[in-house]
């Protein structure tokens, strides 16, 4: 339970470190009406994109142990071409 509460904590700033001004989707103002599954949503399809979050998610899985996940992570921000990401997981493979 504590790595997942350590995983949502870590998600939750990340989100928070987001720039107001950027693109979460098609609905991404504050004034939206959406719901909390629209906002999942739209940060999900933002984390999708952004290499530097999926590295610091893989990092922070690294540092706790959890080697599988932190590959998932790592693979993810490599894929787009992120080279300490590239470098981190060639070192855990």
């Amino acid at each position: 339970m504590k790595k997942y509460s350590q995983i949502f904590t870590l998600l939750i700033l990340l989100l928070m470190s987001v720039p107001s001004n950027a693109s979460l989707g098609n609905k991404g103002s504050p004034d939206d009406d959406g719901s909390i599954e629209e906002a999942s949503g739209r940060y999900a399809n933002f984390f999708q994109r952004d290499a530097g979050a999926q590295f610091n998610l893989g990092a922070l899985l690294h540092e706790q142990g959890e080697i599988k996940e932190a590959e998932k992570f790592y693979r993810m921000a490599a894929d787009q071409g992120l080279a300490v990401a590239q470098n981190n997981l060639g070192d855990l493979l």
